[in-house]
């Protein structure tokens, strides 16, 4: 015979599936309140910079970590966790900015909105000729009304200007242009700015940004699987992404892909034709020579890349005793006549008091012949050398790109995975204030990169290909060394 007298009655289970109800209404009338940060969502809400940047792959908790900020300024009504010098004791004026109307807003933001504001806090909202919702009026804990409006990167930049506010938020990644006309809007009130994205275009942000020295950003990089299921302390459910799903999506992504989706690697990154490269092995300080130079019994080369209405990258290369390369300066010149670029050359080298051995230019360009003088590019620099003083005398570079690439990839190469040695190291530096040739080798990518493609076109993306460019012409080169002897003079008697 069963034991049923502790089993709950009937009027017990409906009493609890009353409540339970009750419960999970109050939940969704007041998500806000329930809120739990992941731990990286943590950081970046206490965190007291006034430009903060949420970088994280798929499903991280990005738009859920800008939407609370929203709903937390706006309303005033913040949870014990949030820094009190953090918070707004008044209504404020804020702008939110999204990939477009029909998907970014209605399938994003709009929703998002409905679940973490609280039940009676939006006040009033009104939608444009779209029919999407573009501003909203906010009650505060104050007693007054915020007021934000929804902008999307579709719309002219020049929108954006002579808006002023105490907060932004950029859902995706923004255009610049929509940046710097928001931004300005700021400064009245000291104001903060927060994006929440995935890193998959807009390369500018990494360079002002993620790479800022300001002491004002700060950045905070997400993995998917920083937002893995884990239980909300104050209501006791799961929360998050179920491991499983997390491993299914990533069996469907190719390597670059999860560079990006899963791990929060900038897009243009993922897409980098040196992936070597690292700025913190491949440059040195200056000051590792004694005048900031090489020894003058290295052999030297220039290297340049002439344009009509490009800048002109010219590139200086030096050889040290075990066949290292060291790329120790750099010119960028622009609107510049041929007999501007020449004479700079010669002044720079004069003053340097150093022998150039080798000098290579761009072959595409350099074999180029002007119908006007019926002589090339080549022709034209060598005849302005003479008219300055300088002769000077360029080679055609091999232009063999595939080649070029291959020894450059070969001259950057280490062991990651080991310490660097002496037995292991690239044998190609830059020095570190070699600010654009940095910058290119940098941003090196293969053109028309799509995160969806499974197979990148093999070639570049025609942008910061210059210091590229030189740098491979001058590898496929090669110096030589040798050490002129002196012979020592024979006496009378041949000893």
């Amino acid at each position: 015979m069963n034991d049923t007298k502790d089993l709950p009655t009937r009027q017990e289970i409906e009493e609890l599936i009353l409540l339970e109800a009750e419960l999970g209404k109050r939940q969704r009338a007041l998500a806000i309140k329930y809120y739990q940060p992941n731990p990286i969502q943590d950081l970046f809400h206490k965190s007291d910079r006034l430009i903060r940047a949420f970088f994280g792959g798929n499903r991280s908790g990005k738009t859920t970590a800008g939407t609370c900020e929203l709903v937390l300024h706006t309303t005033g009504d913040y949870p014990d966790w949030y820094p009190q010098d953090q918070r707004y004791f008044r209504p404020i004026r804020a702008r939110v900015f999204a990939t477009d109307f029909k998907k970014g807003v209605n399938e994003v933001i709009t929703p998002a909105l409905e679940k973490w504001f609280p039940q009676g806090s939006i006040k009033a909202k009104s939608k444009n000729n779209q029919g999407s919702y573009d501003k909203y009026w906010i009650n505060h804990a104050s007693g007054g009304v915020s007021v934000f409006d929804i902008m999307t990167y579709e719309q002219d930049n020049k929108v954006a200007e002579g808006w002023s506010g105490d907060f932004l938020w950029f859902d995706e990644p923004p255009p610049r242009e929509h940046w710097i006309a928001s931004k300005r809007g700021l400064i009245d009130f000291n104001g903060r700015a927060v994006f929440t994205l995935t890193p998959l275009r807009e390369p500018w942000l990494f360079d002002e940004i993620y790479e800022s020295k300001d002491p004002n950003v700060a950045c905070f990089i997400a993995d998917i699987r920083d937002n893995v299921s884990r239980k909300n302390k104050l209501t006791g459910q799961l929360e998050g992404l179920d491991p499983n799903a997390i491993l299914n999506f990533e069996k469907s992504l190719t390597d670059e892909e999860k560079e990006v989706r899963l791990h929060g690697k900038f897009r243009h990154l993922a897409g980098l034709i040196y992936k070597e490269w690292d700025r913190s092995v491949h440059t040195k300080p200056r000051t590792i020579w004694k005048d900031g130079y090489p020894p003058s019994s290295w052999p030297r080369m220039m290297i340049i890349d002439p344009h009509d209405r490009l800048p002109f990258a010219i590139a200086w290369m030096a050889m040290d005793p075990t066949g290292d390369y060291y790329g120790y300066r750099e010119a960028w010149l622009k609107d510049n006549t041929i007999m501007d670029v020449v004479r700079h050359m010669r002044d720079t080298e004069r003053n340097a008091d150093e022998t150039i051995r080798v000098r290579l230019m761009d072959p595409n360009f350099g074999a180029k012949r002007y119908a006007n003088s019926g002589y090339t590019v080549q022709d034209e620099f060598e005849n302005a050398g003479k008219a300055l003083g300088y002769p000077i005398r360029f080679t055609l570079a091999n232009d063999d790109a595939v080649a070029g690439r291959h020894k450059v990839h070969q001259y950057l190469h280490y062991d990651k995975t080991k310490p660097v040695s002496l037995t292991n190291h690239p044998k190609l530096y830059l020095i570190d204030d070699l600010k654009e040739w940095i910058y290119q080798m940098e941003h090196y990518i293969w053109d028309e990169y799509k995160i969806s493609d499974r197979d990148a076109k093999e070639k570049p993306k025609d942008t910061a290909t210059h210091f590229p460019d030189v740098t491979r012409y001058g590898l496929l080169h090669r110096l030589s060394y040798a050490i002129p002897t002196i012979n020592k003079p024979v006496n009378m008697y041949g000893t």
